[in-house]
């Protein structure tokens, strides 16, 4: 599955308990190049309000931000872009 080129962001948000330190450790060690962020606090009341029926939660935006798909396995990520793409 490649995304380059394909005019997609990815966004990283991380809800284990590990603190933040360890997670950017492992971002850097890893080499994980996708934008990151960190859930401070109750996740399951954060992931509950975005939403979030189960891990790793995907959801696919147009460019005005529009979401046009989620929930959808990463397996399925190609067959949605190139869905996108027609549209």
């Amino acid at each position: 599955m490649a995304i380059t080129g394909r005019n997609v962001r990815v966004i990283l948000i991380h809800i284990a308990t590990n603190n933040q330190q360890t997670v950017d450790a492992w971002l850097k060690e890893n080499q994980v190049l996708f934008a990151s962020g960190f859930i401070y606090g109750e996740a399951d009341k954060v992931l509950q309000r975005w939403c979030v029926q189960a891990l790793p939660w995907l959801i696919l935006t147009d460019r005005q931000h529009v979401i046009v798909a989620e929930g959808f396995t990463l397996s399925e990520l190609d067959e949605k872009l190139g869905h996108r793409a027609k549209n």
